[in-house]
C-alpha cells in the first residue's frame, strides 16, 4: 500500500496542475483531516471503483440512536476523472490517521490529494 504524501493547495490564484500519484495493485492511503479533496483520473477505458474504507461502521447518536457508516465508493468511467471530499475523520481515518482506499482495477488510473486555502 502506497502513502500519497502530496498535498496540492489550491489557493485564491488558483492551481494549473495537479500532482498525481500512480494507483497502486493493494491500494494506496493518505493523513486525513477531512477537509482534503480526493481526484481520480481514469485514462483508460474501463471503468474502475475506488472504494474508501470506513474504519467505523456504526455509532450512537443521542438523537437518532445507533447509526452505520458504509464504505464510500466511486465510479469513474473510462476516460473520466472523479471527485470526493470532506471523509469524515471518525468514520474514515484508520489508527494512523490515514484514509485507505483500494481500487478495482489500476490500469491509467492515477491519484491526487487537494487543499483548499482560505
Amino acid at each position: 500500500m502506497a502513502d500519497i504524501t502530496t498535498v496540492n493547495n489550491i489557493t485564491e490564484s488558483g492551481l494549473g496542475n495537479l500532482t498525481f500519484s500512480t494507483a497502486t495493485e493493494s491500494g494506496d492511503k493518505f493523513e486525513n483531516n477531512g477537509k482534503y479533496m480526493v481526484v481520480v483520473k481514469n485514462a483508460g477505458e474501463e471503468s474502475v471503483t475506488v472504494t474508501f474504507t470506513a474504519q467505523t461502521t456504526t455509532f450512537v447518536s443521542p438523537t437518532y440512536g445507533t447509526a452505520s457508516i458504509s464504505n464510500k465508493t466511486l465510479v469513474i468511467a473510462g476516460g473520466r476523472t472523479g471527485y470526493i471530499c470532506s471523509l469524515p475523520v471518525n468514520a474514515f481515518n484508520n489508527s494512523d490517521g490515514d484514509v485507505v482506499m483500494t481500487y478495482s482495477q489500476v490500469t491509467n488510473v492515477s491519484v491526487a490529494i487537494c487543499s483548499v486555502s482560505n
